[in-house]
Formats: structure tokens, sequence, C-alpha cells
């Protein structure tokens, strides 16, 4: 989870990809992307304009990353950095 974060982090920063080809790639304001396996599932998020990266695992089936993730979305937004 830890490494899924820093990638995120360096990718808003523009140290994986240039700026110019991301907006290009994810003309939105997020990237997003969900997987699963047999009792796992995981959501991951990049927020290009509040510069949020949220990443979820559970370990159970029945988990719901993306509606925790939106949750996490939700309280960040009404508590921003100073």
């Amino acid at each position: 989870m830890v490494r899924c974060t820093q990638l995120g982090i360096k990718v808003l920063r523009g140290e994986v990809i240039e700026p110019d080809s991301l907006k290009e790639l994810w003309p939105g304001k997020t990237f997003s992307h969900s997987g699963s396996q047999r009792g796992a599932k995981s959501f991951w998020r990049i927020g290009f304009d509040d510069e949020l990266v949220i990443v979820v695992l559970s370990n159970q089936s029945s988990g719901k990353p993306g509606s925790l993730t939106k949750r996490l979305v939700s309280i960040a937004e009404a508590h921003p950095n100073p």
C-alpha cells in the first residue's frame, strides 16, 4: 500500500509522467483503478486537483473499497490542510 501511495505522489509531482503527457492520458480531475481477486478488493485514487492519493485494500471479498475511498475524499475535502 505504501508503494502505491508513493507512486501516486510521484505522479502528482511529475516525476513519473511529464505533466503535459499526464493531461493527455488523463484529462479528468482524477485517476482511479479498482481490482479484486478471490478474497480481496482494492481501490486506488489519484486526485490531480486536490493532490490527494488514497489507496484502500480489503481482505474481504464483500469489502467496498471504492465506497470507503469516496468517504475518505469527503472527509479530506471537509478538513483541508492548512
